[in-house]
């Protein structure tokens, strides 16, 4: 996708500079390949915990409240996420009862918030297995700090 938007913008400035002949409806395409990238990367972004955090304190603490922090950046992700694929839905919906399209191509809205609701419901899905994967590690650092070598 993201190679596609670059291949377009290069061909639009060519043709809109050397040959004085833009791509019509390049504009409008970038904006819709640019919103399709960004949801597109989300599942891959959720899958390598590479969400935006704020770890100030994490490198201080022991690693039984760095596994509770990371427990409840997760539970943060998974609501955010959730209710991200649940009001996608409610627009992707909506968009598709009106039957928007964009302005100069007549492309279907909807597409984008259906991409962005199962974009987001599988990255809410992904946020639930590492909270998982975080509540096994959390018993892990638990029982060792008891001295229990199950």
């Amino acid at each position: 996708m993201l190679a596609a938007l670059v291949l377009l913008t290069l061909a639009d400035i060519v043709g809109r500079y050397w040959f004085n002949s833009p791509i019509s409806g390049a504009f409008e395409l970038t904006q819709i390949m640019l919103a399709m990238l960004i949801f597109l990367a989300l599942p891959l972004t959720t899958f390598d915990s590479e969400h935006v955090e704020v770890d100030i304190f994490y490198r201080m603490a022991t690693p039984l409240y760095q596994t509770l922090m990371r427990i409840f950046s997760s539970v943060c992700s998974l609501f955010a996420l959730s209710v991200m694929a649940w009001q996608l839905v409610i627009k992707a919906q909506n968009l598709s009862h009106d039957e928007a399209v964009s302005d100069a191509l007549l492309f279907p809205l909807s597409i984008i918030g259906w991409v962005g609701a199962g974009s987001a419901a599988i990255s809410a899905v992904m946020a639930l297995l590492l909270l998982t994967h975080f509540s096994a590690a959390d018993e892990v650092i638990h029982n060792d700090q008891k001295g229990d070598t199950r």
